[in-house]
């Protein structure tokens, strides 16, 4: 006879996605390794994705006889959509702007922006609103699947795992862990795969008679990871020998295990 007892746990929802001023400077640090800002000074081609009508610029102004420099947005009629009045210093200077505030955005259209500074140096980037990406972040579930179990013989246990996926943003990096009932070592190799969607993971197939522990890692392509530990235990009591329990394990802080 086999027994599971399980139970749901929470995780703390962390979001990956940024958002800042409607314009003007930024002085951290961190903000200004942003690598989503669009280098005005460098201009190209090729357009850019924004979402949420953000739209991030960076110039770097080597001029500086004036303090503002006029930015202008166009659509791709080339009619003129909205226009900013940019507070600039010398050096970097680092916008964010709100463009749905002063503008309709229409999804998948191509928009230029265009500044000419006070040296008539002229500057443009191209880019093109997108549907926001899900920043939901993953839940992580493990599910059991005893195929035979029997507490007794080491040789008579077969115990399927496989993990459930929701939210988050694919692809997501899964890993499997396969610890001993100390967890102190490695029973076998940690597996990994890549996981394109959310839904169900490949089923891992464990051989060894409890007790053990099976963690699975997910991380999403924002870097948001969760994770999922259960116990497979066999009961000490004598009428319940032949009993597997699958106890989930509270986790704290997200960690990788080495």
């Amino acid at each position: 006879m086999i027994s599971l007892r399980c139970r749901l746990l929470g995780f703390i929802l962390l979001i990956c996605n940024t958002s800042g001023q409607v314009f003007g400077q930024l002085q951290d640090e961190t903000e200004r390794a942003n690598p989503f800002y669009i280098d005005l000074n460098y201009s190209t081609t090729k357009v850019f994705e924004i979402q949420e009508g953000l739209l991030s610029i960076r110039y770097d102004d080597k001029i500086a006889k004036e303090n503002s420099l006029l930015l202008t947005i166009y659509n791709w009629k080339r009619e003129v959509v909205a226009t900013y009045n940019l507070a600039k210093v010398f050096g970097p200077n680092y916008f964010n702007i709100k463009l749905e505030k002063d503008m309709t955005l229409e999804i998948g259209k191509s928009y230029v922006c265009e500044a000419t500074n006070e040296a008539n140096q002229h500057f443009k980037a191209y880019f093109r609103p997108i549907e926001p990406v899900n920043t939901t972040p993953p839940t992580v579930g493990v599910l059991v699947n005893p195929i035979s179990v029997n507490c007794d013989d080491p040789d008579g246990n077969v115990v399927e795992f496989y993990g459930d996926i929701k939210g988050g943003r694919a692809p997501y990096t899964v890993s499997w862990y396969l610890l001993n009932d100390t967890r102190t070592a490695f029973i076998y190799q940690p597996r990994n795969e890549m996981i394109q969607r959310p839904g169900s993971t490949t089923i891992i197939r464990v051989d060894k008679r409890p007790a053990y522990y099976v963690m699975l890692l997910v991380k999403d392509a924002c870097g948001v990871e969760r994770k999922q530990m259960v116990l497979l235990t066999c009961s000490d009591e004598e009428n319940k020998i032949n009993t597997v329990f699958v106890e989930p394990i509270e986790l704290q802080e997200p960690r990788q295990i080495n």
